[in-house]
């Protein structure tokens, strides 16, 4: 415990390791969010209007 506390006190091991907790947990947070994102809007999407890699086939490609 008090190597975890030295290594997060006001040194510069301690702002490196919360600078890029920091940066990291931003960037996590930001995926995260673009994902749900899309998610969401991707429900909103007619059949019609979707990719072609979600759509459902046409009624000649049928086999």
């Amino acid at each position: 415990m008090t190597l975890l506390l030295a290594l997060f006190a006001l040194t510069h091991a301690g702002y490196l390791a919360a600078g890029w907790s920091i940066g990291l947990l931003a960037i996590g947070a930001y995926a995260l969010s673009v994902l749900v994102r899309g998610r969401a809007l991707s429900k909103r999407v007619p059949l019609s209007r979707q990719r072609w890699m979600n759509s459902l086939p046409d009624e000649d490609e049928q086999s």
